[in-house]
């Protein structure tokens, strides 16, 4: 097998810098770097014998990562003068060597080496990456293998997929999530703040990936590590993909480009003698006088690469970035699948099945790379007609995609037509790029497993398994270095005809579980609409967040220069070692509870001890600064598109086992609105120029759902009167005149409001009111003998839910609770506390989905759909011009507030402004 050596330039002239004694020329110049860089690759070339050959260096200090985030390698240390005027050097002795260089603006070494190595894994050559970047691991497969630098430069340890699964226990494609948890403190990639390499890597043995780990936050419910993942799970995203080498480079490089000359013989004399390199200058003069007797003095040099576009070749698709070959179009018969050559080939399959097929449903399967808002890549598009064959093509190029989807245009806007997806908001999203729309209903299959098990919905999809985006987007990575089709033939109609039998089961278990209703009335028709509201995005004033970021950079400053005053020196705040050094060793005071590497310095430790210590407060500080920074700041620009300035964040249908929404890239539930600098954020959510943003707001929905299903009089009857709650309560449970109620009391009864619905202890309720836990739960006791029915309510829920293993919300939607047969105690009582929340919680997501339908077709008949942007948490955000803002706003008001079943009235509070932040009462 031929043989290509990728060798990471920078990474290497570090090492021997570091590695090799300080050498000089007569001429004082500094020659450490280049002898031992250049000891070495005679060395791995007279050892190997590569066929082909390149160098990879970082063309400047600007790369597409810092677009991403500002904060990559801002901490790093400058380039040694030493060995930063080696580098010229270094590339002239290359280049006079025969060795190709590559290099390209806005990349690094990395991106280019992961390019070639897949162009080299395509061409079935051996690939061997030498470098002392770890990261590099990731490019590891069947054909690639990683040289990682050892004791400066002298030794190589060979790290092929046996190897690396030995030393770290992951497959290649899990170091990426590895720096996702665990982050680079070499590459200032953050991580999730207090996840080191021992948990991050605890946390993918079990669950995979980062989205396997953030899709199973309830495994850590009610831990610090819980409570660490779900605050910074957009820290995590992002630092997955500052970590992702890119594979997709675009340079004019081809293999032929990579084979090494013998270079420029007299130039490589020349500069082994100014550099005074007597071994190499010896070698090079018996090179040329093999040359002279050979007949010819001369090799040509290897050529240096430049950024260009890759044409692609007839017969190619592109699969991230990387043209694939077509596979040959199959026989059809039996369970294999009829490749389509051309649109026309698509439009002859729909004539001749004009019978029964075409009024049966119609299966869509696009696999599509590129899964959130942006422009997909469809790596082939699998169409079947009930009762017919299945078939499949490949839209190579944008124009032949169109083409196919006007041969799919008359069947998509058919409304009596059904149409069946995997997935369908993806698919519509997709379809939507090509102008095409949908009309009549629409089966997601994904949305019917997720309402049958809301914890793991792909394990009801038999036969589809790999169609989940994190096995997909694996399987896509692992073969897109090979010619190979991502599904065999038979793969191909075997998904199809899975997805026509599974419709028919899944439709069947629903209408068994009463769940009918609140699939098609609920989930099926919002798919479609947050398919709409990625699409249209939220526009984001960048000037607005560079501001705050000045101003949140003087603040972390000044608390630094406060802190380090109070401990009498500098150290470093972010590191916990440190941090409990400093104040639990020098400044004494009272340790918390111990971990491993030392003494807490968590929140609560620091809050704690922030009664007594302006130090423990002052971190306190910092980190909130800090997080706000990196999280918000940092992150929304990160992510922002800079043609239209809007982010898009994805809704995400089939996450929480509740049934609420949530999002992702960014997280817009996890905006912070407590304290006054976090609600600052919201500044920088802008209306559209000429519009205006409109909101939504259901009052206190949760405590409305709690006061109809237990059906306490007391409690329902302030809600009828529209009563202040929280006063009403306190003023029922002490036995007060509403206008005799202190804010204090007020503030202890929305405690137990609230804290009843998340199954709160007395225990829990002391440490939210700072009061000792008798006197909590004496709150408790008087709560429950004046609202009665609210503790008959939990109490008779929990005994049916451990008979059945289940509850369920107003609508039939059930969150299946094996915790509350667990033998320990702790998995138990979580599962009663999950089992009281998920009726109320569940409900209240319900309601808001029911009321995002209603309004999108409201919006609708107004010619106003584009214009629903957002849904946190019990919010609704429009962004449309101000005029139809004033004439909707009731409108909108009667829809949300009409949508429950409930015996008390629902409450919208309706808000317009040019920000999320400076929104008033309307």
């Amino acid at each position: 097998m031929a043989k290509m050596i990728l060798i990471d330039g920078n990474s290497l002239a570090n090492r021997a810098f570091y590695a090799v004694p300080q050498l000089t020329n007569k001429a004082g110049f500094v020659t450490n770097a280049i002898f031992g860089f250049c000891n070495m690759l005679t060395r791995v070339l007279k050892e190997e014998k590569p066929e082909y050959l390149t160098v990879a260096f970082d063309a400047g200090k600007t790369v597409f990562r810092h677009e991403m985030y500002e904060g990559y390698k801002a901490s790093r240390k400058s380039t040694p003068e030493e060995l930063r005027q080696q580098f010229p050097v270094l590339k002239e002795v290359l280049t006079a060597m025969g060795v190709p260089i590559l290099e390209a603006p806005g990349f690094e070494a990395d991106d280019l080496i992961g390019t070639l190595a897949a162009l080299g894994s395509r061409e079935g050559l051996e690939v061997l990456i030498i470098t002392g970047d770890r990261d590099s691991f990731q490019l590891i497969d069947g054909q690639t293998t990683v040289l990682f630098t050892r004791k400066g430069i002298s030794e190589l340890e060979r790290f092929d997929e046996a190897h690396l699964k030995e030393v770290y226990q992951l497959a290649p494609w899990q170091i990426v999530e590895l720096k996702g948890l665990m982050g680079d403190s070499s590459d200032d990639i953050p991580g999730v703040p207090g996840i080191g390499e021992k948990t991050a890597v605890k946390l993918l043995l079990e669950h995979e990936s980062v989205e396997g780990v953030l899709a199973n936050l309830q495994d850590y419910a009610g831990k610090k590590l819980g409570e660490k993942l779900t605050e910074h799970q957009d820290l995590a995203r992002l630092s997955r993909r500052l970590a992702e080498i890119r594979c997709d480079v675009p340079l004019e490089v081809k293999l032929g480009d990579l084979k090494p000359g013998t270079g420029d013989l007299e130039e490589k004399l020349r500069l082994f003698k100014e550099l005074e390199f007597k071994g190499l200058y010896q070698e090079a003069a018996k090179e040329k006088e093999q040359a002279k007797s050979a007949g010819h003095e001369q090799g040509l040099p290897g050529p240096a690469a430049v950024m260009g576009s890759e044409e692609r070749e007839p017969g190619q698709i592109s699969i991230f970035g990387i043209p694939q070959h077509l596979p040959k179009r199959p026989d059809t018969g039996g369970e294999g699948a009829g490749f389509l050559k051309s649109p026309g080939e698509l439009e002859e399959y729909f004539r001749q099945n004009r019978g029964e097929a075409a009024r049966g449903p119609l299966y869509l399967l696009p696999v599509l790379t590129g899964l959130s808002y942006g422009p997909a890549v469809c790596h082939s598009f699998g169409v079947m007609l009930a009762g017919a064959e299945a078939v499949w093509f490949i839209p190579s190029t944008r124009e032949e995609g169109a083409a196919y989807g006007a041969a799919l245009k008359e069947k998509l806007e058919n409304p009596e037509l059904v149409k069946v997806f995997v997935d369908a908001k993806q698919s519509y999203m997709y379809l939507n790029g090509f102008g095409l729309s949908l009309r009549g209903p629409g089966r997601d299959l994904l949305l019917m497993a997720y309402l049958l098990d809301p914890a793991s919905p792909w394990r009801s999809l038999e036969g589809l398994e790999e169609l989940e985006p994190q096995a997909l987007g694996r399987r896509l990575k692992e073969r897109s270095k090979s010619a190979a089709p991502l599904w065999s033939d038979s793969e191909q109609g075997g998904a199809l005809k899975a997805m026509a039998g599974l419709l028919e089961s899944l439709e069947a278990e629903l209408a068994e579980k009463d769940m009918e209703e609140l699939y098609r009335e609920i989930e099926e028709p919002l798919a479609r609409i947050l398919a709409s509201m990625e699409l249209s995005g939220v526009r984001i004033d960048p000037e607005v967040l560079r501001q705050m970021g000045r101003e949140l950079t003087e603040k972390i400053l000044r608390t630094e220069e406060g802190i380090f005053k109070l401990a009498g020196q500098a150290f470093n705040i972010n590191s916990p070692k440190q941090l409990g050094t400093i104040l639990f060793e020098k400044m004494g005071l009272p340790k918390g509870k111990k971990t491993k590497t030392g003494y807490s310095t968590d929140a609560d430790t620091l809050e704690y001890l922030a009664a007594d210590y302006e130090i423990a407060g002052r971190i306190l500080e910092y980190r909130q600064y800090a997080k706000l920074k990196s999280t918000y700041v940092d992150g929304l620009l990160a992510i922002m598109e800079p043609k239209d300035q809007k982010i898009h964040t994805s809704f995400n249908q089939t996450i929480t086992v509740t049934g609420r929404l949530s999002s992702t890239e960014p997280n817009l539930q996890n905006i912070p609105v407590r304290l006054e600098e976090g609600r600052k954020i919201r500044k920088a959510f802008v209306a559209s120029p000429g519009c205006m943003l409109l909101s939504g707001d259901y009052s206190q929905i949760e405590l409305r759902i709690l006061a109809h299903l237990c059906g306490d009089e007391n409690l329902r009857q302030a809600f009828i009167e529209g009563q202040d709650i929280h006063r009403k309560t306190a003023a029922e449970v002490f036995g007060l005149a509403p206008e005799e109620v202190t804010p204090q009391l007020r503030r202890a009864a929305k405690a137990v409001n609230f804290g009843l619905i998340y199954g709160i202890s007395d225990f829990g309720l002391a440490q939210d009111l700072g009061i000792g836990r008798q006197e909590a739960r004496e709150y408790m006791e008087r709560y429950f003998a004046r609202y009665p029915k609210v503790k008959l309510y939990f109490d008779r829920l929990l005994a049916e839910a451990a008979g059945t293993g289940y509850v369920e919300t107003l609508f039939h939607r059930r969150r299946y609770l094996p915790e509350l047969k667990s033998s320990n105690y702790h998995t138990r009582s979580f599962g009663q506390r999950a089992a009281m929340n998920a009726p109320i919680q569940g409900t209240a997501a319900d309601i808001m989905k029911l009321a995002m339908v209603k309004v999108y077709r409201l919006l609708q008949a107004a010619g106003q759909d584009k214009t629903m942007i957002l849904q946190v948490h019990d919010e609704l955000i429009f962004d449309m011009p101000k005029e139809k803002a004033l004439e909707l706003k009731e409108d909108i008001r009667r829809a949300m507030e009409g949508v429950g079943r409930l015996t008390v009235p629902l409450q919208v509070e309706m808000k317009i402004g040019e920000d999320w932040y400076s929104m008033e009462k309307c």
